[in-house]
């Protein structure tokens, strides 16, 4: 039965994310269906399309704050799109939970079966971040989810980040395409 419950779990939460596995594995192009490189209002727009989902605010630098979204069976507390600034285009997402230990090893372990072994980019007592790097052609850097535990807080935060298709490069070859009529971010 616990097997079954868990299997049922992973389920929802690769459901509710669209993970496509065939591409999951070396692919990371943004958060669930909304593109790195979108305008920010039209990312707005689509997060809010989720059952449940409330847009907070808007902090001065841009960020989107949502509350009522939810992973599987469990809810995030806090949902932040946040912008790049130069451009004004959704760049990277924060999922915050409240909820520690079984939650956050639930997320790992799904996150470990999905895209394979992260690297760990910090680790003291029961601090830890995990990193999953995702290559982004024409591009020096990279794309990556990064799950985090403070240990001081009682939240853990996970995170989608799309630095390898925000670079310098990739934006003015998606500029190119958009002028000539053939795709709008």
């Amino acid at each position: 039965m616990k097997y079954q419950i868990r299997y049922l779990l992973t389920f929802l939460i690769m459901f509710t994310f669209h993970l496509d596995t065939s591409t999951a594995q070396t692919s990371l192009n943004g958060f669930l269906n909304i593109p790195f490189g979108t305008k920010m209002e039209t990312a707005k727009k689509l997060l809010l399309q989720k059952p449940g989902v409330k847009f907070i605010r808007q902090s001065d630098c841009h960020n989107l704050y949502f509350t009522g979204f939810s992973m599987g069976a469990y809810k995030a507390d806090t949902c932040i799109l946040m912008e790049s600034l130069p451009n004004g285009r959704f760049e990277s997402s924060n999922l915050v939970f409240h909820s520690k230990v079984e939650l956050l090893e639930e997320i790992y372990q799904l996150l470990r079966a999905q895209y394979g072994n992260p690297t760990i980019i910090y680790s003291e007592n029961n601090d830890i971040s995990y990193r999953w790097e995702f290559p982004v052609k024409g591009s020096k850097y990279k794309n990556s989810i990064i799950l985090q535990n403070v240990s001081a807080t009682d939240y853990f935060m996970l995170s989608y980040n799309g630095m390898g298709m925000l670079c310098p490069g990739w934006l003015e070859y998606c500029s190119k395409k958009t002028r000539n009529n053939t795709k709008d971010f």
